[in-house]
């Protein structure tokens, strides 16, 4: 795909903070990382963790944010862009990755799991783990998508992560689709309900709706 023409003109031109809320998004060749970062005109800066971005909503330090949905704050307002199916990612010797179906909730939970450590993605996972009854056992955890598929490649354990996470073309690991085994993780945008939002921060978000539904596209062919 290439990249979306708007994208980084919108990015460069206007004087948004953008922060990126615990996720990788993947859009149509701009990576959006995991690490809790900034965009400040262009200057990547780190920032204080999920109670900072709400915080800086709040304050309008932060114009707008990328979050995992839903987002549970009455005075914050939020769009959803797209959903991002889990999948396994094993070692290639992993019995999961030998299986010619999608694995249990059961056989997932019986695994030594890697996992994110401040993601939601992977309290998505323990959550809908444990609401089928099983519990799950990590391993290791780290915020760096490459540690995680990496240690899953290294066969410590297996990895359940966001498609737009995993990188496709790691030859150590196998993806392992889950069907409807779990359900996604909903990537969406969130501003204050009760402030001016700029016409950069409208075009910022429209922007990148279509970004999400050309990249939500690319992921259903």
């Amino acid at each position: 795909m290439k990249p979306h023409k708007n994208l980084d003109r919108l990015l460069d031109a206007f004087h948004l903070t953008i922060y990126l809320f615990g996720l990788l998004l993947v859009a149509t060749g701009v990576i959006l990382t995991v690490a809790f970062l900034a965009v400040r005109n262009g200057v990547v800066a780190p920032l204080q963790g999920a109670m900072g971005v709400m915080d800086g909503l709040g304050r309008g330090d932060l114009d707008v944010a990328f979050a995992q949905l839903p987002i549970e704050a009455p005075s914050l307002e939020w769009f959803e862009l797209l959903r991002d199916d889990y999948v396994v990612v094993a070692n290639r010797d992993s019995p999961l990755a030998k299986n010619k179906r999608p694995p249990s909730l059961s056989e997932i939970a019986s695994q030594p799991l890697i996992g994110f450590r401040q993601c939601r993605a992977t309290e998505i996972v323990v959550d809908q783990l444990r609401a089928s009854g099983h519990e799950p056992h990590f391993v290791s955890r780290s915020d760096d998508n490459g540690v995680v598929q990496g240690l899953a490649g290294a066969g410590i354990g297996i990895a359940v992560m966001p498609r737009l996470t995993v990188d496709a073309n790691d030859e150590s690991t196998v993806i392992v689709d889950l069907g409807h085994r779990l359900a996604p993780r909903i990537v969406g945008m969130v501003w204050h309900a009760d402030r001016y939002h700029s016409a950069a921060a409208r075009s910022f978000v429209q922007t990148a709706q279509e970004v999400a539904a050309e990249t939500g596209a690319a992921l259903a062919a």
